[in-house]
């Protein structure tokens, strides 16, 4: 079964298509993916697809205790990027990529204040995927690498398109 769940206006394609299969043993499989984001603008619904399939894998890497922990930090980070984008489509990657930092370490160093409200907070599940409970040194690590991953997934998206562009001129 698949289902086309966003469609951009512009270009009347799909953008995102989720495909759901069960395999013979019952076991049912996801798989969401961008489509042909080669030939997609740059644009906010792009990066809003892009936080949108991060979350859902950051989710994800949290409900399989066969995945590390660490990399749900480096998708969080990866996520804080793409809103970055979203929210400041005209500026450069540089600009984005130091915001996203700063906005990540600000997080995690934020954890060592530990006040009784921010404290409970901490304790909703809201509060624990935004803020996170405890304070690592290893987090600042994973944010890096996590922005570095969101980096290049965008140079590798856009930059087929600049050379599809470059080979019909």
């Amino acid at each position: 079964m698949s289902k086309w769940l966003w469609k951009l206006k512009k270009h009347k394609q799909p953008l995102i298509k989720l495909n759901i299969s069960k395999a013979p043993d019952g076991c049912l499989f996801c798989c969401i993916y961008l489509t042909d984001i080669y030939s997609m603008p740059k644009s906010r619904p792009v990066y809003f697809a892009l936080v949108i399939i991060t979350i859902i894998l950051g989710l994800l890497s949290r409900h399989f205790k066969s995945i590390p922990l660490f990399i749900g930090d480096i998708l969080w980070a990866t996520m804080v990027y793409f809103i970055m984008r979203f929210l400041f489509i005209s500026k450069p990657v540089k600009f984005n990529v130091i915001a996203a930092l700063l906005f990540c370490f600000a997080i995690e160093f934020s954890q060592l204040y530990k006040a009784p409200w921010i404290n409970d907070l901490r304790h909703t599940l809201f509060g624990r995927l935004v803020l996170g409970e405890g304070f690592l040194w290893s987090d600042l690590l994973c944010y890096v690498i996590g922005l570095g991953m969101g980096v290049e997934i965008e140079r590798l998206s856009f930059k087929h398109k600049k050379q599809n562009r470059v080979n019909r001129l």
